[in-house]
């Protein structure tokens, strides 16, 4: 399905191309390799890439001009635009612009601009409103666009009709090491374990019979976010187990949650993209949340500190925390930034 087609000019005159839907059968090798040649800082393998772009909810553009070295029925892709529709469109975005690439030899040429208006011609087409951010939800690659890209690739969305917001505004992802992480040992992750036991709080695993009271309060504390109500539903102990570490009041009912997937798990391997950048046993933790009624007690930090605790056990070397807007809060268990992100949208 051809959805535009144009032929371009420039001092080098960019070979005729067309934006297409992409179809992961047959374009993931030259998908891979634009990728790889465009975000050297983000190296990711047709392994990966495999897992993370066929979704129902995706809606992914390719560019492709003729290659005098194939059969003229066999094009190259220059340029992709992966993006993902919204399942709560219309109280939030309709649709996320995860990831816009062009080869290097074929940018400046008009080629992103095009898929960009591939991708805004649908969206506004199927959603009123039209909301789409820049970054994605599930599956994630980035929480905006990185802060490490030339400057001009800032410049070249707002040029497009994207706004971004305060450059004060905090979207990053963290890291730290575990490999010799002991709880105990640690005096500044400590204080909030010690103050959770002298509280009366647990801590411990999510076992099958506790499945369905972790759902229902990720239903009543985060129904506004669909995505990760869905996720926690994924996670049944069932066929994932050690998946999520829970906090329990005294009396023993749940009152906080989180992720810690392991390296091997499926689920962070065809919902998150970048952990493995920070080295081959890297986990993840995510989705931190606390029932309403016990938030500002600091069992947060304590229930995080117990799921690096587990994870270290379970051989894990490193952590990655995606997508934080909060200032200083997992710096107080040792977590550093690994990369910072600019958010912005179109309206």
């Amino acid at each position: 399905m051809i959805l535009s087609k144009l032929v371009l000019h420039d001092t080098m005159p960019e070979p005729q191309f067309q934006i297409t839907l992409l179809d992961i059968s047959t374009d993931l090798a030259d998908v891979t390799s634009v990728w790889n040649a465009s975000l050297p800082g983000y190296p990711l393998p047709a392994s990966s890439l495999q897992k993370l772009i066929p979704k129902p909810t995706a809606h992914h553009l390719v560019a492709r001009i003729s290659s005098p070295s194939r059969s003229t029925s066999e094009t190259n892709i220059i340029g992709f635009a992966l993006t993902y529709q919204s399942p709560t469109h219309h109280s939030g975005p309709s649709g996320y612009l995860a990831a816009l690439a062009v080869h290097p030899e074929h940018q400046n040429r008009g080629v992103g601009t095009a898929l960009i208006f591939g991708i805004l011609t649908f969206y506004r087409a199927n959603y009123t409103p039209c909301n789409v951010i820049l970054g994605s939800s599930f599956p994630r690659f980035w929480p905006g666009v990185p802060r490490d890209l030339p400057g001009g690739v800032i410049d070249f969305f707002a040029k497009r009709g994207f706004w971004f917001r305060d450059p004060e505004m905090r979207s990053v992802d963290l890291f730290r090491g575990i490999e010799g992480f002991v709880l105990e040992r640690e005096a500044n992750v400590n204080r909030y374990v010690e103050r959770a036991k002298e509280g009366g709080f647990t801590f411990g695993v999510l076992q099958e019979d506790g499945f369905e009271e972790c759902i229902k309060g990720q239903r009543k504390n985060f129904a506004d976010n669909a995505a990760w109500v869905e996720m926690f539903e994924t996670l049944d102990p069932k066929t994932h187990p050690s998946s999520i570490m829970v906090a329990y009041a005294p009396g023993g009912r749940q009152i906080g949650w989180t992720l810690m997937l392991s390296p091997s798990s499926p689920i962070l391997q065809e919902n998150w993209a970048l952990p493995p950048l920070c080295g081959p046993d890297t986990g993840l933790i995510g989705c931190v949340g606390i029932d309403h009624d016990a938030r500002g007690t600091g069992i947060g930090l304590a229930l995080v500190s117990h799921a690096m605790g587990d994870m270290r056990n379970r051989g894990i070397c490193g952590v990655f925390v995606d997508w934080v807007a909060m200032e200083g809060y997992y710096e107080k268990l040792g977590f550093e930034v690994w990369r910072g992100y600019r958010v912005g949208e179109i309206s």
